[in-house]
């Protein structure tokens, strides 16, 4: 029997390798993580960063289970109790609330960076996972399961773990295709500053030329995210500051209250992928490794999560039971368990988009009687809040506090 240096070796340490990392540490199995960019020390006094994630209330019960959640609170975060929802020029406006669910909140924003260090300050804890940070994996011997690291280092692993994102070079050495659809939108983003601390509400409204959203952060600041055609986000990157707040402002409503700075700003194209096959022998694709959707709903990282404590109870449940969790057999159970939910996200996103885009009568009108019945119509607006906190069948055993 080939003898191994780790039995699980992750390949990209963002927040969702990581939390793998950590959830597989609870066993006696050996990882290795693997991860070229070391987390930034968290300052306090600096203005949150760009990359912000909606954390829902499922994956916030799977960093609680890590014993990473407080951590992160106790940073910077914003709870989010309520979504409002509209459609540009349209009167009627959907509300969804986590009190019709009988939960404190529907999620928080929170900066990916304060999770990820967060997650490493818990792994670096942890006698079981050994950090290569900062490293990157030059090759991969997928016969050997051997990976070489550009610091010259070499190990072996029962299973090879690619969390390494949406360009995952592990996914192209194993020469697994994707289904993949470029959007015609990018997304601009920006970290801004408010006249009015933030009001629990994230606002998103459905205009001709995309999605526009505000996400509430901790105190005076806000993320925008603004969807439109490659050229308009260009122009809209270019503009002064004094001409984008005014833009700003007047998408939004009144009492959201005035855009005061701006303090960050990037875009970024929109694509959407989805791998052919998340598993091969002694190897799994995980993340966006394996998927990424129109972020226009803000359920990327949360699938990730969910992929993440689907592969870490398969892992940990056959191993418990003696099997070989590295053969293909056993992966499997991991990708049929998630591809169909994973499907389904990707399948709703693409529809939004449709529809969105489209100014047609039947569309309009499709789109409003939506908003309508959503809005009073208290079985069916729960539903849409369930699905937003991630209250979904199949979930992983962490998540079933829901």
């Amino acid at each position: 029997m080939q003898k191994y240096t780790y039995d699980v070796a992750i390949v990209g340490g963002g927040m969702v390798g990581s939390a793998l990392a950590c959830a597989l540490a609870e066993s006696d199995l050996k990882v290795a993580l693997v991860e070229p960019h070391a987390p930034s020390v968290f300052d306090p006094e600096t203005p949150c960063g760009l990359r912000v994630s909606a954390i829902s209330y499922a994956s916030e019960n799977i960093l609680k289970a890590l014993g990473v959640w407080e951590g992160i609170i106790s940073r910077r975060a914003c709870p989010y109790r309520r979504m409002l929802v509209w459609e540009k020029g349209q009167s009627v406006e959907t509300n969804f609330s986590s009190s019709s669910l009988g939960l404190p909140h529907l999620g928080h924003i929170v900066e990916n960076a304060i999770v990820q260090l967060v997650l490493h300050e818990r792994m670096s804890t942890l006698d079981q996972v050994t950090m290569y940070c900062p490293a990157k994996s030059e090759t991969v011997d997928f016969m050997a399961q051997k990976i070489t690291l550009n610091t010259g280092e070499s190990f072996s692993a029962k299973l090879i773990v690619a969390a390494d994102g949406a360009h995952s070079r592990l996914r192209e050495m194993a020469g697994i295709p994707l289904t993949q659809r470029t959007y015609n939108q990018h997304a601009l983003v920006a970290t801004v500053e408010t006249a009015l601390p933030q009001q629990d509400i994230t606002w998103q409204c459905y205009a001709p030329t995309g999605p526009q959203a505000f996400l509430p952060l901790p105190g005076h600041q806000g993320s925008l995210v603004w969807y439109a055609s490659p050229a308009q986000v260009q122009t809209y990157h270019q503009m002064p500051e004094l001409k984008l707040k005014d833009e700003i402002q007047g998408t939004f409503p009144e009492r959201l209250g005035e855009i005061t700075g701006i303090f960050s700003k990037g875009r970024f194209p929109l694509i959407r992928r989805h791998a052919q096959t998340y598993v091969r022998p002694g190897f799994v694709l995980l993340g966006d490794a394996a998927h990424t959707i129109h972020p226009q709903i803000g359920q990327g990282v949360n699938m990730g999560f969910l992929d993440m404590a689907a592969l870490a109870e398969t892992i940990l449940q056959a191993h418990a039971q003696g099997e070989d969790f590295s053969r293909a057999r056993v992966l499997k159970r991991f990708e049929r368990w998630r591809r169909w939910d994973n499907t389904l996200m990707i399948g709703i996103t693409d529809q939004l988009y449709s529809i969105f885009r489209s100014q047609s009568r039947l569309a309009q009108s499709i789109r409003n009687t939506s908003f309508a019945l959503a809005d009073r119509t208290p079985p069916l607006n729960k539903l849409f809040a369930s699905f937003a906190v991630g209250k979904m069948p199949h979930l992983p055993r962490v998540t079933r506090k829901l």
